[in-house]
């Protein structure tokens, strides 16, 4: 029996087609631990968790990686507020998560990388993506992806980049930005591409990022 999903792109349920004959893999933006979990967590761990189970009955190998985002201004913001270190507030969180999950039997992810072990290869990207003008730096220090450079923007969600967010540059040109150089880095130092059958709204909004993509280790 085939398995279907539905593909954002197309907008249809389609064949599910494997890039590799020997292994699934799966990748799912995990959370931003600041606060405990709430049932919002919850609904999408279970949702990947039964993915990922279904995944496991179609196919021989299923890589499941889920990222943890652990250091962001929200995360600063409330260990200041508890004169606690960042890390031991994170800590206590993902503690907190991972505990929840088990309550719900919600299988564990093969990998589960947080964002404070791929910060050297957040900053290389990042700088990359300046140096080929894909992003820009702002006067208050944070780095903005010039959504003008990606010509397929706004497919997934089917939004218009107009009505999304336009600033002008002070001339008859209006170019389009969103922020998009905090990367999930999940896996950054080992992808080399990742395709998939997105849930997601790319980079503006809710960033929901994805049910399903195809990862390449290496």
């Amino acid at each position: 029996m085939s398995l279907k999903l539905y593909n954002s792109m197309s907008g249809t349920k389609e064949v599910f087609v494997p890039v590799s004959s020997e292994q699934v893999t799966m990748y799912a933006c995990g959370p931003t631990v600041y606060n405990s979990p709430h049932i919002g967590n919850a609904r999408a761990a279970v949702v990947f968790d039964l993915l990922y189970r279904v995944l496991n009955r179609h196919y021989q190998k299923v890589v499941y990686v889920r990222n943890i985002t652990d250091v962001d201004d929200k995360i600063i913001q409330r260990a200041n507020e508890n004169n606690e270190p960042f890390n031991e507030l994170t800590e206590r969180f993902i503690g907190l998560m991972h505990e929840d999950e088990r309550a719900l039997n919600i299988q564990a992810p093969d990998l589960e990388p947080k964002a404070t072990g791929h910060i050297t290869e957040i900053i290389e990207i990042i700088k990359q993506l300046i140096n080929k003008d894909f992003a820009y730096a702002a006067d208050n220090g944070d780095v903005y992806y010039a959504v003008n450079k990606f010509q397929d923007y706004g497919k997934l969600s089917r939004k218009n980049p107009e009505e999304l967010l336009s600033i002008s540059l002070g001339s008859t040109e209006t170019t389009f930005y969103v922020l998009a150089v905090y990367l999930g880095a999940v896996g950054i130092k080992h992808s080399r591409y990742a395709v998939g059958c997105c849930l997601a709204a790319d980079f503006a909004g809710i960033f929901a990022a994805i049910c399903v993509s195809y990862w390449f280790f290496g």
